[in-house]
């Protein structure tokens, strides 16, 4: 089941190719005991709460990349039932017409690109 936020950027032209989720770009945040350690005060841990730890103790993603919380940033997960580039390494031109397609919007929406899950290979034919 596709979560409804991701139905309005539709399909390709042959279905082959729609949005299904999104990824953490480098990588998801990664909360770490740091986090729980400096906000003993509070039950919730959220951006703000992560805000203000960051400012005192730096960067405190798991991942120990040096990013701060909102350094991270999100792409949206294309899946792929066909296959993302031609036999000569070119994109696949279906492919290419719908992130055009959809590019603006994504944009707009603070997404950071794409990432594809290719299923082409993966699934019996």
């Amino acid at each position: 089941m596709i979560d409804k936020k991701y139905k309005k950027y539709g399909m390709s032209d042959k279905k082959r190719y729609r949005v299904v989720g999104e990824v953490g770009v480098p990588h998801p945040y990664m909360i770490t005991e740091k986090h729980l350690e400096y906000n003993q005060n509070e039950m919730y841990l959220g951006k703000e709460q992560i805000e203000r730890m960051e400012k005192e103790h730096g960067s405190m993603c798991g991942f120990k990349c040096g990013l701060l919380n909102d350094e991270h940033q999100v792409a949206l997960l294309v899946e792929c039932k066909a296959e993302i580039r031609t036999k000569t390494g070119r994109m696949n031109r279906e492919l290419q017409a719908y992130l055009n397609a959809i590019k603006t919007k994504t944009e707009k929406n603070g997404y950071a690109g794409f990432a594809f899950l290719d299923k082409g290979r993966h699934e019996a034919k």
